[in-house]
């Protein structure tokens, strides 16, 4: 339950700060708890948080996708930053590089 309080006051540090790629992250991450460990949710209460899911999923903007930058490429502290985050949140993404 204290995981769950911490992701959904995470999901909502992520909206107001706009960084709606961890947002998600956090919302699936709440989905996948909630599902493994809160046998009293109801069909609907399971059906909106998936809906919640999805649509922090659809707020993703491309990634820096009219500059030409690719992840693999960007250097320095933003991408220190990125993967710092993104170890934290334990997430091992399709195109992430822990190296």
């Amino acid at each position: 339950q204290m995981m769950a309080v911490f992701y959904a006051k995470l999901t909502k540090i992520f909206w107001v700060s706009e960084n709606y790629l961890y947002h998600a992250i956090v919302w699936l991450k709440l989905f996948q708890l909630s599902l493994a460990h809160n046998t009293s949710m109801t069909q609907a209460d399971l059906s909106t948080m998936a809906s919640a899911v999805v649509l922090s999923a659809l707020c993703i903007q491309p990634f820096e996708s009219s500059a030409g930058v690719n992840f693999s490429e960007q250097q320095g502290s933003d991408r220190d930053r990125h993967i710092r985050v993104a170890n934290l949140l334990g997430f091992k993404g399709q195109y992430y590089s822990g190296s």
